[in-house]
């Protein structure tokens, strides 16, 4: 399985972070970027005890090429960015980070 990585928007310090992403977010990730549609919603895990939606990350006013990245949505109706691209999702992070402090 391909390295999967998660944006996590951490609230307390109003910044991104990336880490690996855990196994059932890898699952997540892979059916919904082999499955080419807008939205899906998933449960994935053993019994499918992780419940979230995927949605396409919408990269309308950035230039270059985001297709590697999604938007997981959890039970809290958090959003986080996946990717298979690090270098590229650290790019962004570092970029969202300095606009938004």
């Amino acid at each position: 399985m391909t390295d999967i990585f998660i944006a996590i928007h951490h609230l307390d310090f109003g910044t991104y972070y990336v880490y690996p992403a855990n196994s059932y977010q890898k699952e997540g990730y892979e059916y919904f970027m082999n499955n080419n549609k807008n939205n899906v919603n998933l449960k994935v895990g053993l019994g499918g005890c992780f419940e979230f939606t995927m949605e396409k990350f919408h990269d309308t006013h950035l230039n270059g090429d985001y297709s590697s990245f999604c938007i997981l949505i959890n039970d809290k109706n958090e959003r986080h960015i996946l990717s298979n691209n690090k270098e590229l999702l650290n790019y962004y992070v570092n970029y969202r980070n300095r606009i938004m402090t």
